[in-house]
């Protein structure tokens, strides 16, 4: 009796180092990147800003099963100033809130029989500093990167004409050149 106990409790111990050593990984990987815009200057309202990006994954994606994303989201615009004269520290990012941001549609460019499929999205930014972007699932990663890890992005941004004007008058003090920069960022899930 012994012996069986033994037995079975060695087979439950070996099946479980099996099956953990057939197990897949997970690892998780972040990008952040930012998007530039020149205010006052940048048409708003109804017009839309249209911005072309480029990610590259620094991790080599071939011999890895999936790489899908777990979230985006979209910062509060900082500044940063090209002519300091009079500011105490210009190359410091300014903080302000979303509400800036009427909408943004983040779109992957594919191949010029299909130009783009809608990936990530915000209607109508709150005033926060960080809000969440909507997802529409893309599946695995990998089928949009070129040879060099790269995804080529079309960035689709309407500003809020009040807000714009705000933050030209508040925040760069009314320069003629003023960018705002809006931080995006993700978080990828990569299994092997």
């Amino acid at each position: 009796m012994l012996n069986r106990c033994f037995v079975m409790v060695l087979f439950v111990a070996l099946s479980v180092f099996f099956a953990a050593g057939c197990s897949t990984d997970t690892h998780y990987d972040s990008l952040s990147d930012s998007i530039a815009v020149a205010l006052p200057k940048a048409p708003f309202d109804t017009q839309e800003v249209t911005i072309l990006k480029r990610i590259q994954f620094d991790r080599d994606l071939v011999p890895l099963s999936n790489v899908s994303l777990v979230e985006a989201w979209l910062s509060a615009p900082g500044l940063v100033l090209p002519d300091a004269v009079g500011k105490p520290d210009a190359t410091e990012p300014v903080a302000f809130d979303l509400s800036l941001v009427k909408s943004i549609s983040i779109s992957i460019v594919e191949t010029p029989k299909v130009p783009t499929i809608l990936w990530l999205k915000i209607l109508r930014a709150q005033p926060v500093e960080n809000e969440l972007m909507s997802e529409f699932n893309v599946g695995d990663l990998r089928q949009y990167t070129d040879e060099y890890q790269r995804i080529e992005l079309e960035i689709k941004l309407t500003l809020d004409p009040y807000h714009v004007m705000r933050f030209w008058r508040d925040v760069c003090g009314n320069v003629e050149t003023c960018e705002a920069h809006l931080k995006f960022s993700m978080n990828f899930r990569m299994d092997e």
